[in-house]
């Protein structure tokens, strides 16, 4: 869960919600977050955490984006 803070910035700054709505269980829907709008969030990710999110489809909640991204910095 480390990556989280970040990762909540990021859905903040680019979308302005509040980041005491943004939960590890909020889903792009709960956030009204479309689909570009997601894919956005991703790029930015990536770029800021140098990491890469495979299946972005499969991705539900805030929490399946993080476990993905600490995935990836553990194993760095």
């Amino acid at each position: 869960m480390q990556s989280f803070r970040r990762i909540q910035e990021i859905i903040h700054e680019l979308s302005g919600i509040p980041l005491d709505s943004i939960l590890l269980d909020s889903t792009a829907d709960q956030l009204n977050l479309h689909e570009l709008d997601m894919e956005e969030v991703v790029l930015e990710i990536e770029e800021a955490l140098n990491v890469l999110v495979e299946n972005e489809r499969e991705i539900r909640t805030v929490r399946d984006l993080v476990d993905c991204v600490d995935k990836q910095l553990h194993v760095a």
